[in-house]
């Protein structure tokens, strides 16, 4: 039973005393109840106190009265001072609860409730902040192009062997990566609508600050950076520069055959891409070393690869056109988020960051994607989402 419930079930049993106890009075005034004993306890109090004399004058419909009045102001007095004790008591509980969350200096006991309800305003502030950024586009592909299951992300690449490579190349993937490889496809297009293909454009870029985040948080280890890192450079060249490995996007189309059918036309798209992919793998078989120094050449080859996996999936289930794009923009939505399905266990570790100095501004940032995500991670917690081991979970090949 909530606070409101208690307050309205004890004003509703004042009500009931207070009706009782004045029809019992009114009862006696009216003698259908004879309490003779009483009337004359009155008597002898009127005859000791000399009350007639005084000019007071004391009679049962006053007494009733009185009593009717005090009743009512007891019970007024209760009903405004029993909310506050209640939200004093909730709020003393609150802060004990969250005292234990609260990071306190060795010879200290407990910090001051003033200060935990301080940090509880402020961390409350930021949550709210952080709805008022929440990133629409990205609910809207989520919400009308994501499959049960998140299917996309086991179609994105069959694991085929790509045919004409010098080398077998061992492959290792990230979130992030397909997302701009199959991006760089989309855009490229022909005879798709403008404002379908801007929308793509910004729910991938607001896809990919949460994408890294999950990668950064629990794919943080040497065999992921450098694929992150790609990944990241090549979302800056393909947004910002409209080129993939050099290659400007906008030439990509005008170099098939225009008078193909779409079949046709698409299909000469993508192995276009497979070919110019190929190329760079065989100029820079030996760049995936660990131990190379060559950042640029490394990410060129990291990034063809990812290319020359997707197109050669493309190229053997391939649709028309038009649906190529909407199944691009399906695949894309479900590995984004199938990876921000681990956005709680995110936010999570960031609250308990273990270096002290670092931890206020964690926390801080957690509320705030906190408030930004709520959303969507309501969302996805609605999906059927396949069952594996909570420790495979953030990546994208388990």
């Amino acid at each position: 039973m909530d606070s409101n419930e208690l307050l309205t079930n004890i004003t509703a049993l004042g009500v009931l005393v207070i009706t009782l106890v004045v029809n019992v009075c009114i009862q006696i005034d009216t003698g259908v109840i004879s309490y003779k004993e009483d009337a004359q306890l009155l008597k002898t109090f009127v005859q000791k106190y000399d009350l007639k004399s005084r000019g007071i004058h004391i009679h049962r419909n006053t007494i009733i009265a009185t009593i009717y009045v005090t009743l009512l102001m007891v019970l007024l007095i209760v009903h405004w001072i029993l909310p506050a004790v209640l939200s004093s008591s909730r709020q003393n509980n609150h802060n004990v609860e969250q005292s234990q969350y609260v990071l306190q200096l060795e010879n200290e006991i407990q910090l001051a409730e003033r200060t935990l309800e301080g940090l509880s305003k402020s961390v409350n502030r930021l949550i709210q902040k952080g709805v008022k950024k929440q990133p629409n586009n990205l609910m809207k592909l989520i919400q009308e192009k994501s499959t049960i299951g998140f299917q996309g992300v086991k179609k994105f690449d069959n694991g085929h062997y790509v045919p004409s490579l010098e080398t077998e190349v061992e492959y290792q993937n990230c979130w992030s990566l397909p997302v701009v490889t199959q991006t760089t496809i989309a855009v490229c297009l022909p005879n798709i609508k403008k404002v379908e293909v801007d929308s793509l454009w910004e729910s991938v870029r607001e896809g990919l600050e949460y994408v890294r985040r999950v990668e950064e948080t629990l794919n943080a280890t040497n065999d992921y950076l450098s694929i992150q890192k790609a990944a990241k450079t090549l979302w800056q060249e393909i947004y910002v520069y409209h080129k993939w490995l050099g290659d400007k996007l906008q030439h990509i189309p005008s170099q098939v055959n225009a008078c193909a059918c779409e079949v046709d036309t698409t299909l000469q798209i993508v192995e276009l891409f497979l070919k110019r992919a190929k190329s760079k793998i065989n100029d820079g078989v030996g760049s995936m070393d660990i131990g190379s120094t060559d950042g640029d050449s490394k990410c060129v080859f990291i990034c063809a690869i990812s290319m020359s996996h997707i197109s050669k999936t493309i190229i053997d289930d391939m649709e028309s056109q038009n649906e190529l794009f909407v199944e691009l923009s399906s695949m894309i939505s479900d590995i984004m988020a199938a990876c921000l399905t681990n956005l709680p266990q995110v936010i999570t570790m960031k609250c308990h960051t273990t270096a002290i100095e670092k931890r206020e501004g964690c926390v801080l940032a957690a509320a705030q994607l906190l408030g930004e995500t709520k959303e969507m991670i309501s969302t996805l917690q609605g999906q059927d989402i396949p069952c594996l081991n909570r420790d495979d979970l953030p990546f994208i090949d388990k």
